[in-house]
């Protein structure tokens, strides 16, 4: 049993409720995706807990239970990002590394970037140095921001932060810097 400071993670009993999840779901339909998700902490931080996720995916795929994706929720805070986790993207790399000797896709299953007192520009900055790790690695095969525009926003919706502005698209859908820097990314990669 590994304690983290977010959650105890106990190998034999997620190993075993995880496996019995996903034969059952490939069972039923052969085709099925089958991802297991975390966070990994605030901003990636935490190596500990994805050492002891990537334990449980090796525990599982080593007896034949299908894994094919792994899932990544990633709410980043700008303003806290480099105080709280200034190896970031050297994490981010990790988790790439991680994926791709398993062989298996990287999925980001949530994605925002709250600016909290930064500009939109440093926040389109930062959407664009993630998703160009991501898009590089050819590991990553989804990336699904939680929700479409800010007006949508989870922080908004629940109180969190009245001035959170953290999608690629505005309260009226439209593009952000943020989304243009994507966009701009995905040409450059693929030239």
């Amino acid at each position: 049993v590994s304690q983290s400071r977010y959650r105890s993670y106990r190998l034999i009993e997620v190993k075993d409720y995880t496996r019995l999840c996903f034969e059952a779901a490939y069972n039923v339909g052969g085709n099925s995706l089958l991802r297991l998700n975390d966070n990994f902490g605030i901003a990636l931080d935490r190596l500990d807990i994805m050492e002891h996720f990537f334990k449980v995916v090796d525990a599982l795929t080593v007896n034949g239970t299908p894994c094919t994706a792994v899932g990544w929720q990633g709410h980043l805070h700008l303003g806290a990002l480099l105080v709280t986790n200034p190896n970031f993207m050297d994490n981010l790399r990790t988790l790439i590394h991680e994926c791709t000797i398993r062989k298996i896709q990287l999925h980001v299953t949530v994605f925002d970037v709250y600016q909290a007192d930064k500009s939109l520009l440093q926040q389109a900055a930062v959407y664009r140095s993630i998703f160009t790790e991501l898009y590089k690695s050819n590991i990553c095969t989804m990336f699904t921001t939680w929700g479409l525009g800010d007006a949508d926003s989870w922080y908004i919706a629940t109180g969190a932060h009245l001035d959170a502005m953290p999608l690629l698209f505005d309260s009226l859908y439209q593009p952000k810097q943020a989304y243009i820097e994507i966009q701009n990314s995905m040409k450059a990669i693929s030239k």
